[in-house]
């Protein structure tokens, strides 16, 4: 349970996010609005810069639109990320597009594309990146929607080939892919309060509720992330768990999408950073770091636009965490 050698991230359905500001933005209008950020995006490019940017940064894979291939690299590159192997297919990279309205906080619009379609091509090539990757004292880290073309099926083939070749498999993602992932035994799996609730396939109204659901999967998963927005996290295994929060003011929130991955990568890079020595109870002190770190990141991404992060504000904000059992 010491740290990883090597950490992967790999994108499954990336994007491209634009941001766009309409003073009161009504649907069905004809609106002036100012574009204020237009990015690389996606669970893993979002993973991949908020590891770098906390001194950890991951080699990434996965697949991108083949025109938007070069713009990743450079940003990516720009971000830290040095190590990038994506694999162009056919198509251009989805665009998702949030409109931010300055007099409705907090009433965001998200206008989210289905993105492009991947062959059996392209699947093979991911395959022969991840089996030459994957080995004893690495992680996987799977990140994201399936692109179309890819099934839930070839999907859960891919996570088992890491696993087979001695890797650790942590999976972000949603749906159809998520619950047959879950089924796997994985080192960290990392859903919302809503998906995990869709995991279970009850509403767990409680956080009571939520813990005991979180404890299910943690008998076959080493670690449950649990992202609950303004709540933080929690994190449960099989020796318990806890709940980390920083108490943060709404007007200070600029918005939340891509917090989630904000948190898995604080999690992550905290993990990666820590000291690593003693038997198990260590790993429990360093597991209490590492969600420390990550609600800490994943708050201050709610404070900034296109979510980014530095290590001297994460670490200030890191001082205001509540750690409870």
């Amino acid at each position: 349970m010491n740290r990883f050698d090597q950490i992967m991230v790999v994108s499954l359905n990336p994007a491209v996010d634009r941001v766009v500001e309409v003073p009161g933005f009504r649907a069905g209008d004809h609106q002036r609005g100012n574009r204020l950020a237009r990015y690389p995006a996606g669970k893993a490019t979002n993973v991949a810069r908020a590891m770098s940017a906390l001194g950890q940064p991951p080699a990434v894979s996965g697949f991108v639109g083949e025109a938007e291939l070069q713009w990743y690299q450079q940003f990516l590159l720009g971000e830290g990320v040095e190590d990038c192997s994506l694999i162009p297919v056919a198509g251009c990279t989805r665009e998702n597009i949030t409109v931010v309205d300055p007099l409705a906080p907090g009433a965001d619009t998200h206008v989210v594309e289905q993105g492009f379609s991947v062959a059996a091509a392209d699947v093979a090539r991911l395959r022969d990146a991840l089996g030459a990757f994957a080995g004893t004292g690495r992680l996987v880290a799977f990140c994201g929607s399936l692109s179309p073309g890819l099934s839930v099926e070839q999907f859960v083939e891919l996570q088992r080939l890491c696993l087979q070749g001695g890797a650790e498999v942590a999976l972000d993602s949603s749906g159809a892919a998520l619950r047959a992932g879950a089924e796997l035994p994985l080192w960290l799996v990392k859903p919302n309060r809503q998906e995990l609730a869709e995991l279970t396939g009850s509403p767990l109204e409680t956080h009571a509720e939520q813990r005991a659901a979180a404890a299910t999967l943690a008998r076959r998963i080493r670690w449950v992330l649990v992202s609950a927005g303004a709540e933080g996290a929690m994190l449960v295994d099989a020796a318990g768990s806890r709940q980390a929060v920083v108490p943060l003011a709404a007007e200070k929130v600029v918005g939340t999408v891509g917090c989630g991955d904000v948190l898995l990568a604080g999690f992550l890079a905290g993990w990666q950073g820590a000291i690593w020595q003693g038997a198990d109870s260590k790993v429990q002190d360093r597991a209490s770091d590492a969600v420390r770190r990550g609600v800490a990141a994943a708050t201050c991404a709610a404070t900034r636009l296109m979510r980014t992060i530095d290590a001297q504000s994460v670490e200030a904000y890191e001082q205001e965490v509540e750690l409870r059992a």
